[in-house]
């Protein structure tokens, strides 16, 4: 990852938190086939944002409650949202009376949701995020046991059978801001 320090100071060393026994699982979600909830009126107007590279899924609505991302169920006109993938039967089950697919989403990311080695779990940010030195903020995280850390900068790094993002603390009071301090953390699972 390159990143450039903007204010001329030294950018501290990445550490390397302590890779995993095993290769990072990469899943391709399907919704599951016992869906015992009853549906809700919705509506599809756009692909995902968050699956972005799914042909399957979309960004929808019930009432004012939006969900991103919704995974077409089998040929019927419904789909199944669910914003933790490790509790696949939790999530909302949405009769669809429109699915309309208008403005491909603009690619961004890789992944609409990952749980890192230390138990944090980051899903895409709805909208850009910062960029600090050099390299934009994609998603938003909830951190594990494993350290402090303000965000997770650039995408996955598929690289080696360990997939790797780094986490980073912020100087919040430098303008611009820069990175105080880098972790490259090891990613356990990916969803798709």
């Amino acid at each position: 990852m390159a990143m450039a320090a903007a204010t001329g100071a030294t950018r501290p060393h990445p550490a390397a938190q302590g890779l995993p026994a095993t290769d990072t699982t990469v899943v391709h979600f399907t919704p599951p086939t016992q869906l015992l909830d009853e549906p809700v009126t919705g509506f599809c107007r756009m692909p995902s944002k968050a699956a972005w590279f799914r042909t399957d899924a979309w960004a929808c609505n019930a009432g004012s409650t939006p969900y991103d991302p919704c995974f077409k169920v089998g040929t019927t006109m419904t789909a199944w949202c669910v914003s933790d993938p490790r509790q696949p039967s939790r999530g909302a089950l949405i009769k669809l009376t429109t699915l309309l697919l208008i403005d491909a989403a603009a690619p961004s990311h890789r992944a609409w949701f990952f749980e890192l080695t230390d138990g944090s779990t980051c899903r895409p940010l709805p909208a850009p995020g910062r960029i600090i030195e050099g390299e934009r903020e994609l998603y938003a995280c909830k951190y594990g046991s494993a350290g402090e850390a303000d965000a997770v900068l650039g995408d996955l790094d598929s690289s080696q059978p360990v997939w790797t993002v780094h986490k980073v603390l912020i100087n919040k009071k430098t303008d611009p801001q820069t990175v105080k301090s880098l972790v490259v953390a090891s990613v356990r699972t990916v969803w798709q």
